[in-house]
């Protein structure tokens, strides 16, 4: 039983190893990449505009870790008997002030 709890968390480690292999990227890849998710979205003239770069990067750092709490929350509801509810709250609470 406690293995089935356990399990709820691989989604979290996945997308942990996801914003480790992002981070471990160089600046130049970083780019590529960015540059490509504008072309395909915003059309091609709107690549090296600065703003739109900000918003891009900004937005897909706010989205992997948005993920990676909601998966950290799927995998504490397992545990979600009275007295880990605290634990959880504690959890959602730090999480929540630790946002930029």
């Amino acid at each position: 039983m406690k293995i089935k709890k356990l399990l709820r968390f691989i989604p979290a480690v996945i997308i942990m190893g996801i914003i480790f292999f992002f981070s471990s990227q160089t600046g130049d890849e970083s780019t590529a990449v960015s540059d490509e998710v504008i072309s395909v979205t915003a059309g091609g003239d709107m690549v090296g505009t600065e703003l739109i770069t900000v918003i891009v990067r900004k937005s897909a750092h706010f989205l992997e870790y948005a993920a990676l709490g909601a998966m950290v929350y799927f995998g504490l509801r397992g545990f979600g008997d009275e007295k880990n509810r605290a634990g959880v709250l504690f959890f959602r609470g730090f999480s929540a002030g630790c946002m930029p």
